[in-house]
C-alpha cells in the first residue's frame, strides 16, 4: 500500500516476521533497499504475543528493530486475561534507552493506535520516502485479546486507517 497525498510518501508492509531469524533477516532487507535509495526511513511496528510465551526473544526482537528502524513502535497483538500487556511491552524493550522514548521508539498497547502514530511520523518525514513495516501479525484474521477473539486483518487495516488520512 502506498499514500501519497502527505508530506512524505508512504509505503506499508505487512509481514508475520516473529522469530528473531526472520525479523532480521526482513530488516537486513529494508536497511539494503535504503541503502540503495528506495527508503529514506524504515518505521517498525514490533510486537510479541503475552507473557510466558518465547520471553526469551521479545528483548532480542526489540534490539533487531532499535538496530535496524529509524523508529519504532512497540505495542501487542495476541494475549490473554491473564497477560499484563504492559509486562509485554516491558520486555521488548528491556534494552532500550529508557531516556530515549519519543526519539528513537514510541510504546503502546493498543496495536491500531501504534499504527495511527506511524502514520503521523511517517508524514513528519516531509519529502522524504518511508516504509512502515508492521510485524507479529501477519494474515491472522484474529487477535486474542483479554475479552475473547477480535476480527483483525492487518491489511485492511492499514487501508482503513490510509482512507481517514486521505
Amino acid at each position: 500500500k502506498e499514500l501519497r497525498n502527505h508530506a512524505a510518501t508512504i509505503d506499508i508492509m505487512v509481514d508475520y516476521a516473529h522469530e528473531t531469524g526472520s525479523m532480521e533477516k526482513l530488516l537486513t532487507s529494508l536497511t539494503e533497499w535504503k541503502a540503495a535509495g528506495y527508503y529514506d526511513k524504515i518505521i517498525h511496528i514490533v510486537s510479541c504475543d503475552g507473557v510466558g510465551r518465547d520471553d526469551w526473544k521479545k528483548p532480542v526482537l526489540g534490539d533487531l528493530s532499535q538496530k535496524f528502524a529509524d523508529f519504532t513502535f512497540v505495542t501487542t497483538d495476541n494475549y490473554d486475561k491473564g497477560d499484563d500487556p504492559q509486562a509485554i511491552l516491558d520486555l521488548i524493550t528491556t534494552n532500550f534507552d529508557k531516556n530515549n522514548n519519543g526519539v528513537t521508539y514510541a510504546i503502546n498497547t493498543n496495536r491500531k493506535d501504534s499504527m495511527i502514530w506511524a502514520i503521523k511520523k511517517a508524514d513528519e518525514y516531509a519529502g522524504q520516502k518511508v516504509i512502515i513495516v508492521s510485524t507479529g501479525v501477519g494474515t491472522e484474521q484474529f487477535l486474542t485479546q483479554p475479552s475473547g477473539l477480535m476480527r483483525w486483518d492487518e491489511r485492511l487495516m492499514w487501508e482503513m486507517l490510509f482512507a481517514n488520512f486521505s
